[in-house]
């Protein structure tokens, strides 16, 4: 409860910080030199998921985020099974993992931010991609697989650590880029989109995760499985044809 109303702080606070008439202008018109655009009427769901833009925002979320909740979900037990870690002293480790998740989120999302204040795209298709960025991201989320090697708990909480650096950089960067693209009236949509594909590869991966757990009774198979999705993911995004759809 105290957790979900710290939560909540974020909404008096935006609310306060958008009531300045020229961020509400910013808001309805990034180019503070240019008129607000007309409103757009939003497509259905199911026709802009088909916008490339989308498409390979669903598919990157569907493949890096396996390995978030991999370490959010299971790594405690992890720790408890592998290294007999006690339970009142996983905290002392399970802190660390989550922390790395917001830096890898905020540093490659400020990295490409000034990147793209040095260039003025002419079209929402000119946009860049920040290639060189994801495929490091998915090169540090896809670590999760190295997790069966590591010999003691904090060898294990920097694998992991490393990982979730990349699935930070990951969902950041593949919403921003998926949002740079799409019209502006259709952001909202767009994002509740890949929301629910996340919480899809959520549902289907972790009783996958359970169940290979119970089979093996090790974690391995599991870790190894899941951290070689992402960085196959991130190559595909890279190379995935972004053309504006009729």
């Amino acid at each position: 409860l105290v957790g979900s109303a710290v939560g909540l702080l974020w909404l008096p606070l935006w609310i306060l910080a958008t009531q300045n008439d020229r961020v509400r202008a910013r808001l309805d018109a990034p180019d503070l030199d240019a008129a607000p655009s007309p409103k757009t009427a939003a497509p259905s769901p199911w026709m802009l998921v088909r916008d490339p833009a989308v498409h390979r925002a669903v598919w990157l979320v569907v493949m890096s985020a396996p390995a978030v909740m991999f370490v959010l979900i299971w790594f405690p037990q992890f720790l408890e099974k592998t290294f007999l870690v006690d339970e009142n002293d996983i905290g002392h480790y399970a802190w660390l993992p989550p922390l790395f998740f917001d830096a890898g989120a905020v540093a490659f999302g400020l990295l490409a931010s000034r990147r793209d204040r040095k260039t003025k795209y002419a079209t929402k298709q000119d946009v860049s991609s920040h290639a060189d960025l994801i495929v490091v991201a998915g090169i540090l989320a896809s670590t999760l697989a190295l997790l069966p090697f590591a010999h003691s708990p904090w060898r294990a909480v920097i694998l992991v650590s490393a990982s979730l650096t990349g699935g930070g950089a990951l969902f950041a960067r593949l919403t921003a880029d998926m949002i740079a693209r799409v019209d502006a009236a259709h952001v909202s949509t767009a994002g509740g989109i890949t929301a629910a594909a996340q919480s899809l590869a959520y549902i289907v991966a972790n009783p996958l995760v359970g169940s290979s757990v119970d089979h093996t009774k090790s974690f391995s198979t599991a870790a190894i499985a899941i951290g070689c999705l992402a960085l196959p993911g991130a190559l595909v995004w890279v190379l995935w044809p972004i053309k504006k759809i009729a």
